[in-house]
């Protein structure tokens, strides 16, 4: 593995292990973590929003597109959930502002955005555990 590949990746696995770390349910949360390597301009292979690894997702696990749901704080993340045509939740922490970017494309206005990836994750999984995630009782 080249030395840019490398710190690539480990920066991908700290991202990850924040996220995490935020949201605090457990480092063993994600069975699977897909890394893209290519660049921009590239033929897309993985990077978004290539639907390919969701696809992998639903193939592997025997879902329907409609039973996935596609998190992220960038508008290739909600991109991407398009193109599966799965759900897709937004976090407004990235580089630049994901509310105005969704509202700007209207192939993107069906996905909720929320400020905290935690509120996000709540909104995810619902009910109960949704309270208790947001310290309401």
């Amino acid at each position: 593995m080249s030395c840019s590949i490398a710190t690539e990746l480990n920066a991908a696995v700290g991202c990850n292990d924040e996220m995490l770390r935020q949201i605090g349910m457990g480092s063993d949360l994600f069975e699977r973590v897909c890394v893209a390597f290519e660049s921009p301009g590239d033929e897309l292979a993985y990077r978004k929003p290539s639907p390919r690894f969701g696809r992998e997702i639903i193939e592997s696990y025997g879902i329907m597109a409609d039973e996935m749901c596609y998190i992220g704080d960038n508008i290739s993340d909600l991109q991407t959930a398009a193109s599966l045509a799965c759900a897709g939740i937004g976090v407004n922490t990235g580089h630049d502002s994901l509310r105005s970017a969704v509202t700007a494309d209207s192939n993107l206005t069906q996905f909720v955005i929320f400020d905290s990836l935690l509120e996000a994750a709540a909104y995810a999984v619902g009910g109960r555990v949704r309270d208790e995630l947001l310290g309401h009782t």
